[in-house]
């Protein structure tokens, strides 16, 4: 049926009702009528390139179930907000009723601007609209009626000229029949043959064109092959060298050699890491033979002109019957990584056995400083104490009073040599400790606000950042002492107005205590003298301070490591469980 028929353009096209016809399943409008497109505001193309869902603002699931009440015929009126070209919105009242064209059932759908009405969903019908509802409706029956019509007629004819079809054919298939003579078999021979001779020229065409790709594959995979950076052969199911890139011709450079020994693993002899010879039979050549896939397997090759180190890769190929028809070989060189980590394996052991070495005269020092300090401390010790009574006894006579000056200078010096024959005696190596499981954490807390009052007179901002920590033995007076002097050593090294910051944390399984200063960090040449009995570099310094702290930190299985910068340094002091 064609649109520009009377009877469709006065009953469609034409009316002045607004009227559109809806694909229900797409939402898709079919057709459009000119009030439509004046109401809209968009032309006629325009309006077919929409669907129902573009112009009407409710949600698209809402809409569908509309759509669905409408199709099935268990509802045709409803009241809807409609979007126009210009973004204004109407309400509009919409009357639909299922029709069917050409085997496909539509919506067509009556539409009514009723926006300017108070309440619209009970709107009394005024007699000019209740007869343009009535001419819509019947309009509609019209062009339902019309489209059945034409679709019944539609399928007459093509019944009737497929019945003419089949008669024609019918007499066609006859005429042929009596006419067939040995010129017309000659003829579908001919025809046949020709056919025959296209489909061999199209065959030959087609393998033509595979074998170019087929060629054009190969010299790419033969060129990425060649410019593998590392050695790559193929050897086939009896060992003979199939083909091996550039990098492989320069690791084996006689080709002939290579061709006559069958393949390349026997020119050479060949040495795992440990200088053991790798018989023939065990190289992962003759392994990946047997079915083995060799991964990363490092091997030494043995030149006449050097020694080379290999990691060998070697799988088998099988064809899709399982068949081991070739055995694919890989190798890199990683004879320089192979040396480098060798030098850089040596470089720390040196370097671990020059700190070892150094430990050990610390220790020995240590040693040495300890045993003399138990030998002769308290001897030292007992004929001070006596010269120091003796000395308060004359300060008190009045005869003496003029010296009393000098008394106490003496004295204080006396307390000065006393207090560094006490931190003598603690390198002691025999020591007696009291260890009890106790807690750093809770040590660390004990002695804090001493700590922080000494920060606060020589003006330095002491604080803490502690994290619970597991328990462990501790000797609570010689933990003490090592905190005091690692927190004095680091608030001398600062200067006033500066931050040092005690912490202790869990680092895996050990127990760590941190004392962080920021001051202007250790010089590298001191660096290495830290903890030496005597060494300072303070202008009143004992150099026992430090020395002390790693004689603590060694009677508790503990060691100190030091980490120093421009902006400050932390001693670690780590602890075992």
């Amino acid at each position: 049926m064609s649109k520009n028929e009377c009877p469709y353009r006065s009953l469609f096209i034409d009316n002045r009702a607004i009227m559109l016809l809806i694909n229900p399943e797409t939402f898709e409008i079919v057709d459009s009528n000119l009030s439509a497109c004046s109401f809209y505001g968009y032309s006629y193309d325009e309006m077919l390139k929409l669907k129902i869902i573009d112009i009407n603002i409710l949600a698209e699931e809402q809409v569908v179930k509309e759509m669905n009440l409408a199709k099935v015929e268990r509802r045709n009126h409803f009241f809807f907000k409609h979007e126009l070209s210009n973004g204004q919105i109407r309400d509009v009242a919409v009357y639909s009723n299922p029709i069917t064209f050409e085997g496909k059932k539509l919506l067509s759908s009556l539409i009514w601007d009723i926006t300017d009405s108070k309440s619209f969903r009970n709107l009394p019908e005024s007699e000019e609209m209740a007869l343009e509802k009535v001419v819509a409706e019947e309009a509609i029956h019209r062009l339902n009626f019309y489209l059945e019509n034409a679709m019944l007629r539609r399928t007459k004819q093509l019944e009737e000229t497929n019945s003419q079809l089949i008669v024609t054919n019918a007499a066609l298939k006859k005429e042929i029949a009596e006419r067939k003579t040995a010129e017309d078999s000659l003829a579908s021979m001919a025809l046949q043959n020709e056919k025959l001779y296209e489909k061999v020229c199209k065959e030959l065409a087609q393998r033509k064109k595979m074998e170019v790709e087929l060629r054009s594959q190969k010299e790419l995979l033969e060129a990425v092959i060649e410019n593998i950076p590392d050695p790559f052969a193929i050897y086939d199911k009896d060992g003979n060298l199939i083909n091996m890139n550039a990098a492989g011709r320069k690791l084996y450079p006689l080709q002939e050699q290579i061709e006559k020994t069958s393949s390349a693993h026997s020119a050479f002899i060949y040495f795992d890491l440990e200088g053991n010879e790798i018989l023939p039979e065990n190289l992962p050549a003759c392994r990946a033979y047997r079915g083995e896939v060799v991964r990363n397997e490092v091997i030494v090759i043995k030149r006449p002109e050097r020694e080379q180190i290999t990691e060998v890769n070697a799988t088998p190929i099988y064809d899709k019957d399982n068949n081991l028809v070739s055995m694919a070989s890989y190798h890199r060189d990683i004879t320089e990584i192979v040396l480098n980590q060798r030098e850089i394996k040596k470089h720390l052991e040196l370097q671990m056995q020059i700190k070892i070495d150094q430990e050990m005269a610390r220790l020995d020092k240590l040693s040495l400083v300890g045993a003399v300090a138990a030998g002769i401390g308290h001897e030292i010790r007992n004929p001070m104490t006596t010269v120091r009574g003796y000395l308060q006894l004359l300060g008190s006579k009045a005869e003496f009073s003029n010296y009393n000056s000098q008394f106490a200078l003496m004295i204080d010096e006396l307390d000065r040599a006393n207090t560094i024959i006490t931190e003598f005696l603690s390198l002691a190596k025999d020591r007696v400790v009291e260890l009890k499981v106790q807690s750093l954490k809770e040590i660390v807390e004990n002695i804090f606000p001493l700590i922080q009052a000494d920060g606060l007179v020589s003006d330095k901002y002491i604080y803490i950042e502690l994290k619970e920590v597991a328990e462990i033995p501790l000797d609570r007076k010689e933990i003490h002492q090592l905190i005091l002097n690692l927190v004095l050593n680091g608030s001398q090294a600062m200067s006033p107005g500066g931050t040092l910051k005690i912490r202790t944390f869990m680092d895996e399984d050990e127990i760590v205590l941190s004392v962080e200063d920021d001051g202007t960090g250790i010089e590298p040449e001191v660096l290495g003298k830290i903890g030496t009995p005597f060494f300072t570099t303070k202008e009143n310094g004992t150099g026992l301070g430090l020395a002390v702290c790693y004689s603590i930190a060694a009677r508790h299985n503990a060691k100190i490591d030091i980490e120093t910068g421009s902006t400050g340094t932390t001693f670690f002091v780590r602890f075992k469980k």
